[in-house]
């Protein structure tokens, strides 16, 4: 009976996550009722601001009488339904803040007719919200007034607020919520407010041209090009933008052949090329009266967005290299003289041994004596791994490029490769991947290094226990140590909702997000396909952006 119960609370719960698909007839059919009634509502809502007087008397009569009579009119440009709706909302309800409701079902219509993706939760979430706050708001500003500005439910709880704290008081509450409501909906931080005032800063500093007026933006320039410097293009129009972050931007008709600079052209002469469309200095362009010439061009250095940025320290990491117990030499001899023994035994004598020392394994590579075959030795695997009393062996034979045969055999006590280990060595330090991960030691003890951009597609599976999650870690360690904000961005989704929680800090500096998205990790399996969506049209931009360039 238990398992019954949680089986049929687990589908009931699986249901509830269940997207529906809603066929499209009634999808279009329900965008449409949608889009009248907030059409219907909004017109109702907005004559009652002219028409509630008028309209009084009908709604302070008993409606079960006068709304069937035909011969009972009001001024309400919806009729008696909307004078009867208008009242309920304006009057008794939220005042003048009904009109978020109306704006609300009128999104859901556009969305119901294949609109932009609505993310309804967050929607209805804060829109309830701000009725709410704008119906205590507009009561405790305009008071008691016949109209009700802020709805019956306004003055109820504006009165309740200001015999609890005062005028004062209530007066503070509304703004503090008010600007938290801010900061929730719009995502406030104080990183944002910090990029703000320097790009404020930024343009109060940048000086103004002595030929142009005051009060003209110093910013954007927008000229046609002159007939004597461009022949043979008629009704080409090139179009040359500045942004405050010294960004030129050169626009120019496709369909029209682009002029290129003759002999006799300069670096310095007004002709445009659409090569030009990298970063300037304003030292440079002030030196030049704004014009621009291939020698003053730059290149662009994302990093300079997050200038003040730290990577993270390697103080973050455990060492655990103190801790950590080496092979023996006792061991090593012992193995080495049971692995010969062990050949000896079946008449392989072999010249030279020699042993390399893993963090878990130790390679022992051996040169047998002229004459003896490799598939004998070969054959010798759980024999070996007997006399050893190891959990097993791999017989390397031979091991390439060395002309040596290699026996793996496990050490006793294993090494732990910490991640200090490896991000602190010389390899990962000069590293000119494009994206380097480090993922641990090799077996002679070196770091093993890749580069992810060379192989975009990577699957990491296997059993339980064997290091998926730490090989993800490791990949995720290696980026942050390695790539500045600007240069990478991570695109993470977590079904199981437990393996990436601790990234989600990460929102500011190294996560894409979707501007409606309510998580920075992505747990919702639904939500997939329109993150997927949003890099396909980002990647199709920027194939559009290299076609121009």
């Amino acid at each position: 009976m238990a398992k019954a119960k949680k089986k049929k609370a687990a589908a009931r719960k699986k249901r509830r996550k269940l997207k529906v698909n809603i066929d499209p007839r009634i999808r279009v059919v329900l965008g449409l009722i949608c889009l009248f009634i907030a059409l219907f509502a909004g017109i109702s809502l907005v004559s009652y601001f002219f028409t509630w007087q008028a309209d009084q008397g009908f709604l302070d009569l008993d409606q079960s009488i006068t709304l069937p009579d035909p011969g009972v009119e009001v001024e309400n440009w919806a009729g008696k339904a909307g004078a009867i709706i208008s009242n309920l909302l304006i009057y008794k309800w939220f005042g003048a803040s009904s009109l978020i409701f109306v704006l609300l079902i009128g999104l859901i219509g556009f969305y119901l007719l294949g609109g932009r993706p609505l993310p309804l939760g967050r929607t209805i979430k804060y829109s309830l919200i701000l009725v709410i706050w704008l119906s205590i708001t507009l009561a405790f500003i305009f008071g008691n007034t016949a109209f009700l500005l802020g709805g019956g439910h306004g003055k109820y709880l504006s009165e309740w607020l200001t015999a609890l704290l005062g005028d004062i008081g209530t007066g503070v509450l509304i703004i503090v919520s008010g600007l938290v409501i801010i900061v929730f909906l719009f995502r406030v931080t104080f990183e944002k407010l910090q990029l703000f005032r320097k790009k404020n800063e930024r343009i109060r500093e940048k000086p103004v041209p002595e030929d142009q007026e005051e009060g003209e933006d110093p910013f954007t320039v927008s000229e046609m090009a002159d007939e004597d410097d461009i022949a043979g293009t008629e009704d080409q129009q090139i179009s040359v933008s500045v942004d405050e972050n010294d960004q030129i931007e050169v626009d120019f008709n496709p369909d029209v052949p682009i002029p290129r600079a003759e002999d006799g052209d300069t670096p310095g002469s007004d002709f445009l090329s659409p090569e030009m469309t990298v970063e300037n200095t304003r030292d440079k362009k002030e030196e030049t009266g704004g014009k621009v010439s291939p020698e003053m061009l730059e290149d662009y250095d994302p990093t300079l967005d997050l200038e003040n940025y730290t990577f993270p320290g390697l103080d973050l990491l455990h060492d655990h290299s103190k801790g950590n117990t080496k092979v023996s030499e006792e061991e090593l001899i012992g193995n080495k003289n049971r692995i010969v023994e062990t050949l000896g035994n079946y008449k392989i004598t072999i010249e030279k041994i020699k042993a390399t020392i893993g963090p878990t394994i130790t390679l022992y590579e051996i040169i047998p004596a002229p004459g003896i075959r490799i598939s004998k030795i070969k054959n010798l695997e759980d024999d070996i791994a007997l006399s050893l009393s190891a959990l097993g062996i791999r017989i390397i034979a031979p091991i390439p490029g060395r002309g040596t045969i290699g026996i793996e055999v496990p050490n006793r006590k294993p090494e732990i490769v910490s991640m200090f280990s490896i991000l602190n060595s010389r390899k990962f330090k000069e590293s000119t991947a494009e994206l380097p991960v480090a993922l641990g030691k090799t077996i002679s003890n070196e770091t093993y290094m890749l580069d992810l951009a060379k192989m975009p597609h990577l699957l990491v599976a296997g059993a339980t226990g064997q290091g998926k999650s730490v090989g993800l870690n490791a990949i995720i360690a290696s980026l942050l140590y390695k790539k500045h904000p600007s240069q990478i961005k991570f695109v993470m989704v977590d079904p199981k909702k437990v393996e990436l929680t601790l990234y989600s800090r990460m929102i500011n500096h190294y996560l894409a997000q979707m501007p409606d998205s309510e998580d920075s990790i992505i747990t919702d399996t639904n939500q997939v396909i329109y993150m997927l969506n949003s890099l396909s049209t980002e990647m199709d931009e920027r194939y559009n952006l290299l076609k121009k360039a």
